[in-house]
């Protein structure tokens, strides 16, 4: 990667040095990584002489996220039966049905819980069991009958296991900022000939996810829940630690076996109905059953509205005509995913290629590496973030904008004092003020979550986590963020209504969260783990630490979840990813994604022929991770007129980098233009609401 420097700042002598140095052959202790740590680092402050050393360390997983879309017009929704219950949205107010109906909900959005097969791939259709998706749309600017009316689009936050719900109320009216056209459409009128485009953004809770019912039952109550979460061994001493191994290990049996139980409700398992290629056929449905809605919102607007006595009989049925659902259900389904949601995306547009109308897939997996359970072309570029940041540090030129920065550092010096500052707190955890709740101790598990976080949204996290990393005495400010950290670790109390209604209650069951149906999803669809030996695993952890210094030992842990899993899904997806689609699909990466590398993007974009990939220039999981205004008015230009990036356009830049701040050397980040300015505002929302 290029390392952009002010004209001022001279490029440092860059040592060919990795972030937390490859181990030895020899497997090193983590008390070794510990010494190895301080060797490196003061290696590198008495002169640099020797960076490279036996250290290993490993981070966490971190599964992904989306974004969401924006809002508008009012709408045949039952405004009347607006469901705000105690401590927000109540879902189960609103009867599940097997069309959509809208109702008014967190203020200007519109939620319905849409009744779909539990298994499509079931036989017996007339008798099959149901499910309750909850969906969420934030509404297009202009109404159904607006030549300039869009459609949806449907996105996926990631994960597995990623709420949509969540994921559009954080970022929804943002991304519908980008999609749609930079106009106010209020300010013509509804124009046939225009070519503007404006979007529906509607999301969804996969299956076993969030508020789509049935829940993945395995916990009998929140407390049980949150219990068995904090027992959890730190995957980041995974194999520095023997009990850490055989623990995990044991709980996975565990956990596999207590998701599988049968409860005696007579109601089939959502765990045998969860994976990918069933939540493919929710997207259809949704988009289907929306345009079904469409259709019948356009005669609700044409009979009730002024329309019906200003609008002759003509351009009501060239209205009609133009809004009526495709036969056969042939409508295009618009989609951005994230993440996992590219997975999600790729699996879609293989088994339905004659439905993908406009697709954006950001951050992109490797679809088969995914559903052979490998998880083995996640980690090659992870290790490059550190060695990016040392560059935007050296660059910043003081010790103010980054703590880290040495007057003629090699790149080298960032990732070593990186490594040593994280072993620190495996020595020295740093006690927190006392809260209400109780003490609080911040270690080396949270800072490497910290870090972690950090290299997915190097934007939002990249400046904190160095500070916390440099945290000395009497440091308010890391006190602060660390505290602000910890505090999204606190486990959720019953409610008096699960506490009424006792253990194992659709109550309880309701209020726990959606942490381990990732687990369930990634488990399913993958091969069965019940055979692999603690042997075979060490030497597949192997690998991955290989592949990784920083994230490797972490990463198998994802694997290690699956060892238990007894799901075995009611649909396995067997296909070969790729088609010949009715619309070519843009896929994103950038060039340093801790988890989903570029190589990733330029590979899936071949097997869609006519499909292309924006390459921005820059860390972090996901475009707006790093927001680039460039980036997102090509993600517009596809969004309104389907144009695609060229194999020889030039890589989009990003308008800030860490420690360094603006390097649009064009506007200096003030004077932008309205356009302009609209799009910085929404990237930087979508980039600190995810954070």
């Amino acid at each position: 990667m290029e390392t952009r420097y002010p004209p001022d700042v001279k490029t440092p002598t860059a040592l060919d040095a990795r972030p937390f140095p490859q181990q030895t052959t020899q497997r090193a202790s983590r008390l070794r990584i510990v010494v190895a740590g301080g060797l490196l680092y003061a290696a590198a402050v008495h002169g640099f002489a020797s960076l490279y050393g036996p250290t290993q360390s490993s981070l966490g997983r971190l599964r992904g996220e989306l974004w969401g879309s924006a809002g508008g017009e009012g709408a045949s929704i039952k405004s009347e039966e607006t469901v705000e219950g105690e401590g927000g949205f109540d879902w189960s107010k609103i009867t599940p049905s097997e069309d959509f109906e809208f109702h008014q909900c967190f203020g200007e959005y519109q939620c319905a819980r849409l009744s779909v097969p539990l298994n499509w791939n079931s036989t017996s259709r007339s008798v099959r069991e149901r499910l309750a998706l909850a969906v969420i749309k934030y509404p297009a600017r202009v109404p159904v009958t607006d030549p300039r009316y869009a459609g949806p689009i449907l996105t996926n936050p990631g994960g597995p296991g990623g709420s949509g719900i969540t994921q559009t109320l954080k970022t929804g009216k943002h991304y519908q900022v980008i999609a749609d056209s930079p106009r106010d459409p209020g300010a013509v009128a509804d124009d046939t000939n225009s070519e503007d485009k404006y979007y529906d953004i509607i999301s969804f809770d996969p299956r076993g996810v969030g508020a789509t019912t049935p829940r993945m039952t395995c916990f009998p109550d929140p407390i049980a829940f949150g219990n068995w979460k904090v027992e959890q061994p730190s995957p980041f001493l995974l194999e520095a630690s023997e009990f850490a191994f055989h623990q995990s290990w044991a709980r996975s049996i565990a956990f596999g076996e207590a998701c599988a139980q049968d409860r005696g409700s007579g109601k089939p398992n959502i765990i045998y109905y969860m994976n990918t290629p069933q939540v493919v056929e929710d997207m259809v449905a949704i988009v289907d059953k929306h345009a079904q809605w469409r259709e019948r919102e356009v005669e609700r607007i044409l009979l009730s509205s002024p329309l019906r006595t200003t609008m002759s009989s003509s351009q009501q049925a060239k209205i009609r005509l133009r809004t009526a659902a495709r036969e056969n259900k042939k409508e295009l389904v618009n989609y951005a995913g994230i993440s996992y949601g590219t997975l999600l995306g790729q699996t879609f547009a293989t088994m339905h290629p004659d439905r993908v109308g406009r697709v954006i897939l950001d951050a992109v997996v490797d679809a088969a590496d995914y559903y052979a359970l490998g998880w083995t072309t996640n980690l090659q570029d992870t290790d490059r973030i550190l060695v990016a940041w040392s560059d935007y540090c050296q660059a910043s030129g003081s010790v103010e904008k980054c703590p880290f920065y040495v007057d003629t550092a090699p790149s080298g010096y960032f990732p070593a004092r990186v490594a040593y500052a994280t072993t620190k707190f495996l020595e020295s955890p740093k006690t927190l003020p006392l809260r209400d709740n109780g003490p609080w101790v911040f270690g080396y598990h949270d800072a490497m979550n910290y870090l972690m976080r950090s290299l997915y949204q190097p934007f939002a996290k990249a400046e904190d986590i160095i500070q916390v990393l440099n945290w000395k005495e009497g440091d308010a400010a890391a006190v602060e963020k660390a505290m602000a950290w910890k505090a999204n670790s606190i486990p959720a109390k019953p409610s008096q209504k699960c506490i009424d209604a006792g253990p194992w209650s659709e109550a309880c069951i309701n209020e726990q969260g959606s942490d381990f149906s990732g687990t369930g999803i990634l488990c399913s669809d993958g091969p069965d783990q019940s055979n692999v030996t603690k042997a075979e695993f060490r030497e597949y952890m192997h690998l991955l630490q290989s592949q990784s210094d920083v994230m490797g030992t972490f990463w198998a842990e994802i694997r290690m979840s699956c060892i238990g899993w007894k799901g075995r899904p009611a649909w396995e997806f067997s296909d070969t990813i790729g088609a010949q689609t009715a619309n070519p699909i843009l896929f994103i990466s950038n060039t340093h994604d801790p988890v989903t590398p570029i190589r990733n993007g330029r590979a899936a974009s071949k097997l869609f022929p006519g499909s292309a990939l924006l390459h921005q220039n820059s860390e972090g999981h996901g475009f707006y991770r790093s927001p680039s205004i460039a980036s997102a008015k090509k993600v517009r230009a596809y969004w309104q007129r389907g144009e695609l990036p060229g194999p020889d356009d030039t890589p989009t830049e990003p308008d800030v980098l860490p420690f360094i701040g603006c390097v649009n050397e064009e506007t200096k980040c003030k004077d932008r233009s309205d356009e302009d300015e609209a799009l910085w505002e929404a990237l930087h929302a979508m980039a600190i609401s995810l954070s």
